[in-house]
């Protein structure tokens, strides 16, 4: 019997609700491609390079405290009449504070951006506030010891350390791109041209000038320095050359026009390069920290300069040669990022494998595999998305490198997990979107097989019960509905959203009444002759139980009187007499007013009729005439009618009973 259909039929109509995730826009899934002029060090990059790396700790922001602590004490005591020996002590220590909070802030600046940045990109960069790098902090303390070295060079001409106070203010003023250098450096190299600091003075008006897109005049300054092989800033210089030979370059390839031009485009690049390979040769085995960070850089950027022309064989002769592998590999990487980029996907795809493949642990392993995944994404099919997917997310099998290297470094496996819960995720509603747009069988099969990684690889994820719901519409639409079913019930179970639970209990109650109208069942024994109560089929016990909770949840809308009162009749059908009386008996007195709550009562009279059970019958009727929702409901006719029949019934039974009884004394006598 069809019992669950013949209620359901009423409030079923239509297909699921709700079946399309929220938009998701493909550019979420970010890749970097820097263009050169924003990959150029700048001054305050170098000045950076010659500091100590902070770690984030409780002691060195007490440091920092400690620092603006002192600061107002020097502070004050340059307000009192002060000798000029200690003055100049008091300003020195001054200004050394302010650098020292400006390096601080600098890096706390960037170091709380990256996080902002990684939480941002975490959400599916669903928050329209991108955040943004801001140093004005770390600016307003380079400023303030500028203002200090002012004082200084201005009022104690004479010290020894004069030279080193130009220079520094020199450094200061480049830093924040004040007019003011080149009037500094004019006065060291009148007063002080012997001075070694007259050397470095050169570096950081180089820096002022490549700051101002001056080339000409920076590579003069850089070139002063490299006459001086044995100074500090001697690779420093070269390396900067390079850059101010790269950025001339790319300034004359946007401004040469066909004629009247002479100037060969590729001479600076050719320059540049020379330059970067010198620098990576004088630097090779470097300990001290200035030097080897120049190293790393200029192995990247010799790397991203050869990737523009895809000078492969180039490239690799000098990497191999050098054993530069970490830079071979970060060539491939901006070759393949060109590749995306100009959107020939299928040059970039096996690049980009190997380099997943050769090195999975580089720092930028999540970019790398964004790149990937979107070459594949935009030029093949959405079962190979998947399948990569798959074969490639980490912590897959015990003995995967990467689980072993997040074992050895859990702050590195919290990232990772983030992006590739990321990826899987955000492919599956991609995929699911355009499957529902385009009418897409394969890329809906694609999103469920997502979704299903996500389900089992993030369970207690709050995106999870999401999933499961979105997974549940797409079995759906396949007519899948044993599997619908069991994904909405996953949903409902593991949400803590009142409306999903609604939404995913309602189509689990759907699916369930659609293969309950498909199922062929045993007859069952007319109402009101089941000897003694049977088994629930399954499928019914399911539903019964879906939609208990539901109405749980519910319990006014008119959809669960309908439910409720598909319930009731259910048990009464399998022979739960009790059960089934008093659950229908409850809902009529609740709601009398609605049809399902009339019918509930009407039902019960029918059963006991059905039954010939009279007294209870009777003694239902009387306590039901006792109750004014009923009367007020209009229902006093049928109770007084039901009592009436009950004890005219009641009194016919009794009658037959009687002569019953006669006819058997009569046929004992005899």
């Amino acid at each position: 019997m069809k019992i669950i259909i013949l209620f359901m039929s009423l409030i079923v109509t239509g297909t699921c609700p709700g079946s399309i995730p929220q938009q998701f826009q493909h550019n979420q899934l970010r890749y970097k491609f820097t263009e050169l002029s924003s990959r150029a060090p700048s001054s305050d990059d170098m000045v950076a390079a010659q500091t100590p790396i902070y770690s984030d700790t409780g002691e060195l922001n007490d440091i920092h405290i400690e620092k603006e602590r002192l600061i107002n004490g020097a502070r004050q005591l340059l307000l009192q009449n002060q000798p000029n020996h200690q003055k100049y002590r008091l300003y020195t220590k001054l200004k050394k504070l302010h650098e020292q909070r400006a390096i601080y802030l600098r890096w706390k600046a960037k170091r709380d951006f990256l996080v902002k940045y990684k939480e941002w990109e975490i959400n599916d960069g669903q928050d329209k506030n991108q955040p943004e790098l801001s140093l004005a902090k770390a600016e307003r303390e380079i400023i303030e010891a500028l203002n200090i070295q002012r004082i200084l060079v201005r009022d104690f001409p004479a010290v020894s350390s004069a030279p080193q106070e130009l220079l520094d203010l020199i450094k200061n003023l480049t830093r924040v791109n004040n007019d003011s250098a080149p009037l500094y450096y004019k006065k060291i190299q009148k007063k002080y041209s012997t001075a070694a600091e007259t050397i470095e003075s050169n570096f950081w008006m180089g820096e002022y000038y490549l700051g101002r897109k001056q080339y000409q005049k920076a590579e003069q300054h850089y070139k002063k320095v490299m006459k001086h092989k044995n100074h500090k800033m001697y690779a420093s210089a070269v390396y900067k050359i390079g850059w101010n030979w790269l950025l001339a370059d790319q300034q004359n390839r946007k401004s040469k026009k066909k004629s009247n031009n002479p100037i060969k485009i590729d001479k600076n690049k050719k320059k540049a390069i020379t330059a970067l390979k010198l620098v990576i040769r004088l630097t090779e085995g470097a300990k001290e920290k200035t030097l080897f960070n120049i190293h790393k850089e200029a192995l990247s950027d010799i790397a991203y300069v050869w990737s523009l022309d895809q000078n492969d064989q180039v490239a690799q002769d000098f990497f191999q040669k050098y054993k530069y592998n970490s830079a071979w590999l970060e060539y491939l990487k901006h070759k393949a990022t060109r590749f995306v980029r100009s959107q020939n996907y299928q040059e970039a795809i096996p690049i980009l494998r190997r380099l997943i493949l050769l090195d999975p642990l580089r720092e930028d392993m999540a970019e790398i595999f964004n790149l990937y995944l979107d070459a594949i994404y935009r030029s093949q099919s959405p079962a190979t998305l998947v399948a990569n997917i798959k074969q490639l997310t980490p912590y897959k099998k015990k003995d995967h490198q990467w689980n072993q290297h997040w074992e050895e470094t859990p702050i590195l496996t919290k990232e990772m997990k983030n992006k590739i819960d990321f990826f899987v995720s955000g492919y599956g509603t991609l995929l699911h979107q355009e499957g529902e747009q385009e009418k897409n069988q394969d890329k809906l099969m694609a999103a469920a097989n997502l979704y299903k990684i996500y389900t089992a690889k993030w369970p207690k994820s709050d995106k999870s019960s999401t999933y499961h719901y979105y997974l549940g519409t797409i079995h759906y639409q396949f007519e899948h509905l044993e599997n619908a079913a069991r994904r909405f019930q996953l949903a409902a179970r593991k949400t803590k959203d009142n409306k999903l639970q609604l939404d995913s209990l309602w189509n689990q109650i759907l699916c369930l009444s659609q293969l309950d109208e498909n199922m062929q069942y045993p007859e069952l024994p007319p109402l009101g002759k089941v000897p003694r109560p049977l088994a629930i089929h399954p499928l019914k016990q399911e539903w019964i139980e879906a939609v208990s909770l539901f109405t749980k949840k519910s319990p006014k809308q008119a959809e669960s009187y309908q439910l409720r009162y598909g319930v009731g009749y259910t048990l009464l059908t399998y022979g739960h007499y009790a059960k089934a009386i008093a659950y229908l008996e409850k809902l009529g007195l609740e709601v009398p007013h609605n049809d399902f709550g009339r019918s509930s009562i009407e039902t019960i009279i029918s059963y006991l009729y059905e039954a010939e059970e009279w007294d209870t019958l009777i003694s239902k009727s009387k306590f039901w005439l006792t109750q004014p929702q009923l009367i007020k409901a209009g229902l006093k006719k049928l109770l007084l009618e039901s009592l009436q029949n009950g004890k005219h019934n009641k009194s016919l039974a009794l009658k037959r009973l009687s002569e019953e009884e006669k006819s058997t004394i009569k046929v004992k006598a005899e």
